[in-house]
């Protein structure tokens, strides 16, 4: 009889937690969760990789070293003021989990333009660090739009962001780091897939989401792109396209 009340008192706790429907008809969800922990568990431990700090763009603007690379941050600034000069339009339950995320592109901004002005594994922490703050307060506002989790959901998530970035300082293992940055998109998917659409505009994330991809791609073509152009970086390119996938949730953020 105690096992049976304690079982049915931890039940009532997940339940009022918002933790009770996702248990009960979205166990894909966790099914998704699960195996990102495995598979990062699976493919062993990646460092840090000396070679990430050598970009194709070097040049300088007078006493600007690295130019584009530092100079095409600027964006994530002036979003992210401008977000947070609009978090009041957002609905009430989301307002904190959006209110981390324009402050983490605000953030993302400063701190990868101070990465990119002498770039090192120190300065990357202040790169790194803001990214997570973005990825996992966007996170968090749709699933509590799309489940009505509870506030506080962003908190448990920030803290899992910058756990990852503990884990790769401490243990110089990039896996968490890496589940933090590429497992929300595919949640994401997954619940666009399964589900109807709640308040946010499904339109400003499809936008987000591609561009974001887009933004990775450039990343990976860094030389290549900056060879083709003769003045345009992939990273630099990267900046942009990472900074326009947020316009439209300034736009239009919400369905109409």
């Amino acid at each position: 009889m105690i096992a049976g009340s304690t079982g049915e008192e931890l039940w009532t706790i997940f339940k009022e937690a918002g933790l009770g429907a996702i248990l009960q008809k979205r166990w894909p969800l966790v099914v998704l969760v699960l195996s990102g922990l495995l598979l990062v568990w699976v493919i062993g431990p990646i460092p840090q990789d000396p070679a990430y700090h050598v970009f194709a763009d070097t040049r300088s603007c007078g006493w600007v070293p690295n130019c584009l690379n530092v100079l095409s941050n600027l964006p994530f600034v002036l979003l992210g003021i401008l977000g947070l000069r609009r978090v009041s339009t957002w609905p009430c339950s989301m307002q904190g989990a959006i209110r981390v995320f324009w402050w983490g592109v605000l953030l993302t901004g400063l701190g990868s333009a101070w990465y990119h002005w002498a770039p090192d594994d120190a300065r990357l922490v202040w790169d790194r660090l803001p990214m997570t703050l973005a990825f996992m307060g966007l996170f968090a506002a749709i699933l509590n739009d799309q489940f009505e989790i509870g506030d506080w959901i962003w908190p448990l998530l920030v803290l899992t962001g910058l756990a990852s970035i503990g884990v790769w300082l401490v243990f110089d293992d990039l896996r968490l780091y890496g589940l933090v940055q590429f497992l929300p998109p595919v949640i994401i998917l997954w619940i666009f897939w399964r589900f109807p659409p709640a308040r946010i505009s499904r339109r400003a994330i499809w936008i987000a989401l591609g561009c974001y991809a887009l933004a990775k791609l450039a990343e990976y073509l860094d030389g290549p792109l900056f060879e083709l152009t003769g003045w345009v970086s992939g990273h630099s390119l990267k900046h942009l396209l990472a900074a326009l996938a947020v316009v439209w949730l300034i736009r239009k953020p919400l369905q109409s």
